[in-house]
């Protein structure tokens, strides 16, 4: 089994994702959309500039996620870093749409007030059973 590969599959499967903030010691966690660049290595996700998990990653941009299994245990875990991304979602346009063809129409409505936002993770637990848990250096 090549770890990698599932880590892939996982990322490029599963839709949403909970991810968690903290903000003096208060943590806070909701579901979001998200996408996985393979080539930059961030996961991306598009969010209003003005909610408060913009501002809690402000206040601390360190977080957690885990992907969200439709079916089987199977997910990704990590803790990484979220920041506004310096791409435009036109830049990321091509991601976007082949995890969710039609997103970019879908967003047009709200295409001025949303932002592109990311997570850069250095390593990540990639879970496939109760008994299989590895770590990945991403």
């Amino acid at each position: 089994m090549d770890v990698r590969q599932e880590f892939l599959r996982i990322m490029d499967t599963q839709k949403l994702m909970a991810l968690a903030t903290s903000v003096d010691g208060q943590p806070d966690v909701r579901m979001i959309g998200f996408v996985y660049d393979k080539i930059n290595k961030v996961i991306y996700f598009v969010t209003y500039p003005k909610s408060a998990k913009v501002e809690q990653i402000r206040q601390n941009d360190k977080v957690a996620f885990t992907t969200l299994p439709a079916e089987r245990i199977e997910c990704v875990r990590g803790e990484g870093v979220a920041r506004p991304s310096s791409r435009t979602l036109e830049e990321v346009a091509p991601v976007l749409e082949e995890k969710r063809p039609g997103y970019m129409e879908h967003i047009k409505p709200v295409r001025d007030r949303v932002a592109l936002f990311e997570i850069v993770v250095d390593e990540v637990r990639v879970v496939l059973s109760d008994k299989q848990d590895h770590l990945l250096r991403v």
